[in-house]
């Protein structure tokens, strides 16, 4: 595998980082194809970072990419709770 996969929508995993690579419209793309929609961009993003990713710009055939990326353990990452929020009580309240 070569990063030149990215530009055919694919993902790439070098061997020597802990990390995979991707353009943000190929995941867009793909989500599509399996009818999910339910993500903006912005979320999209913001998930990711969640996830310990980031993006970066990397160099490919002579042309700079805005790339993504996410731990390779991303699955493992996700099954952790990461929301602070609290549950709303839902008691009835009486006003008077």
């Amino acid at each position: 595998m070569t990063i030149d996969e990215i530009l055919i929508d694919k993902s790439w995993t070098p061997q020597d980082e802990e990390v995979t690579y991707f353009k943000l419209s190929s995941l867009e793309k793909y989500l599509n194809k399996q009818r999910f929609s339910n993500f903006s961009s912005t979320q999209m993003c913001a998930r990711i970072r969640e996830l310990d990713g980031d993006s970066t710009k990397k160099k490919i055939r002579g042309k700079l990419y805005h790339l993504w990326y996410v731990p390779k353990n991303f699955k493992e990452l996700d099954e952790r709770d990461t929301s602070d929020l609290k549950l709303p009580d839902l008691k009835p309240v009486t006003p008077f």
